[in-house]
């Protein structure tokens, strides 16, 4: 797990009598998937910086390093610096004071090892910076925000990253990861005039649902139709403002085709000891919009029953609104389908669609998320 740097909660604004509790801002852990198990990174560092043990000790203090960030016998090398330590924390004054490798970041970065046993494998690096920093991150990792246009929808998107960062850090903790696995989050290279403005105009707004953070997942697009969380294997028990919705705007976008590789129907049939290559795929349950929810994988010797959403990632499919599937000369797979990502919550292509057209950030949102309440960010919400 990373390291905890005590960095203290901040109000987003003064309390007022009569008001609601001041908004939150939490630190966020961010592990960098992009450099993980790297041995050696560029390492740039503007402005004064210390590095800290674990129990916040500073090794070594300087003002500008630039240099590489190795993994050494002895523990982690700063530039000149050997610190002996498995796990250390840079921690910087100033804005965008970190570049590793080819891009920049705020906040304090942890250092670690990655081990197999006794031997080290490769570097571990996680950013703790604050949450409005990770919701810029976010914006400019998830959408483009440099169209015309969408101001609202790149505010949607901002509630969105918001509330389903914090969900899933009140369920798991630790660290979030910068791919699509949690997010896709980017650097300060990355950030724009627009995303700022929404992330700035939305601070500390949170989506809620029967006074809960609200898993609020968003995909690039639905298809026609978004999908319910719930039936799709998303989240336990149903959830009204996840549970779907008919997006008309969307049904024109356009399909998609593509093939599956016979090496990887044969590697999904081997994964889930099914034989040594995939028969057939049948649709289990299907909802209104063609949308498939579990399917059957039938090999040479066993069937696999499961979420059609497992399906879509170990095909590497783009949805799981198939049209069409047919088997090919060399056993592969034409699929042919609608949409792109899993489907449940906002859908980027329609908030951009919508933007265009004039609609407000709050109506997206309650078009996407229908039911659920808009609400700052208070403690009672991270218990």
């Amino acid at each position: 797990d990373a390291m905890s740097l005590g960095l203290p909660a901040i109000a987003a604004e003064a309390a007022l009598h009569g008001e609601p509790a001041p908004a939150l801002e939490p630190p966020v852990q961010v592990r960098l998937m992009r450099f993980e198990g790297a041995t050696e990174l560029a390492l740039e560092i503007e402005g004064t910086w210390r590095m800290l043990d674990e129990s916040g000790t500073a090794r070594a203090e300087g003002s500008g390093l630039r240099g590489v960030l190795r993994m050494d016998p002895t523990g982690i090398q700063i530039g000149p610096y050997l610190s002996g330590l498995d796990r250390l924390v840079l921690a910087t004054d100033g804005d965008g004071a970190l570049r590793i490798a080819d891009e920049r970041y705020d906040g304090a970065l942890e250092v670690g090892m990655l081990r197999e046993g006794a031997r080290a494998t490769g570097l571990s690096l996680v950013l703790h910076l604050p949450l409005e920093d990770y919701v810029l991150g976010v914006v400019c990792g998830e959408m483009a925000t440099t169209a015309h246009s969408v101001a609202s929808a790149l505010r949607a998107q901002a509630v969105a990253a918001r509330s389903y960062a914090l969900w899933k850090l009140r369920q798991r903790g630790g660290a979030l990861r910068d791919t699509s696995v949690d997010q896709v989050f980017r650097g300060l290279d990355w950030h724009t005039a627009a995303a700022r403005e929404a992330v700035a105009s939305t601070r500390g707004i949170v989506l809620v649902w029967e006074d809960r953070l609200l898993p609020a997942f968003f995909h690039a697009d639905c298809g026609g139709a978004t999908a319910d969380a719930a039936k799709l294997g998303f989240v336990p028990r149903s959830i009204g403002a996840l549970s779907g919705s008919r997006d008309p705007g969307c049904e024109s976008t356009p399909g998609w085709r593509e093939i599956v590789a016979p090496e990887r129907l044969d590697a999904v049939a081997r994964a889930l000891n099914l034989g040594t290559w995939l028969r057939e795929i049948h649709a289990l349950d299907v909802d209104a919009f063609g949308r498939m929810l579990r399917t059957r994988l039938l090999g040479e010797k066993e069937h696999f029953d499961g979420p059609s959403e497992e399906t879509r990632v170990r095909l590497s499919l783009p949805s799981v609104m198939w049209t069409s599937a047919r088997t090919q000369a060399d056993g592969g797979l034409l699929v042919e389908g609608r949409g792109h990502g899993h489907g449940v919550g906002l859908c980027q292509i329609g908030a951009k669609r919508r933007a265009r057209v004039g609609e407000d950030w709050r109506a997206i949102l309650a078009h996407y998320y229908p039911g659920a309440t808009l609400r700052s960010l208070t403690a009672d919400l991270l218990d």
